[in-house]
């Protein structure tokens, strides 16, 4: 695809393939803006229409620090999870296990549509700090592998 090809545009506020374009409204039209090949957005565009991405664009994202990190994730009190978060497409836990033989923390992740009890959809790793304070810049690096 060359910078200048595109197979979606912005219409009215919404993203469509050009095929699925509301009736009487074509490429032509001043309101439809293509999206170009070599366009950066800060997620795939998807068609509100048939639901297809469109991931020729550049996804710009910002790279994770320890205090960038921090504010999302959100408080929980269920047994060993101790905060979740909710970065697309992914859903991270961080949790406190005190086994005697592995005390700490943990992130684990999953896609955000997989089952949360089907234990074999998570991955994780372990991530330093004492209880009460994780080593949040070990989160922020680990949250940017998994989301590359």
């Amino acid at each position: 695809m060359y910078s200048y090809d595109y197979d979606a545009v912005v219409y009215d506020g919404e993203v469509y393939c050009v095929e699925c374009l509301p009736e009487g409204v074509d490429t032509d039209n001043p309101e439809v803006m293509p999206i170009f090949a070599d366009s950066e957005w800060d997620y795939v565009p998807v068609c509100s229409i048939c639901g297809a991405e469109h991931d020729y664009v550049t996804v710009i994202r910002e790279e994770y620090t320890a205090t960038t990190i921090q504010p999302q994730f959100k408080q929980v009190h269920p047994t060993d999870v101790v905060a979740e978060a909710s970065i697309e497409p992914y859903r991270f836990s961080l949790g406190w296990d005190d086994d005697p033989y592995n005390t700490g923390y943990y992130l684990e992740w999953r896609y955000s549509d997989d089952d949360p009890d089907n234990a074999n959809n998570y991955d994780g790793v372990p991530i330093g700090g004492v209880h009460g304070m994780p080593n949040w810049d070990q989160v922020a690096e680990a949250v940017n592998r998994v989301l590359g």
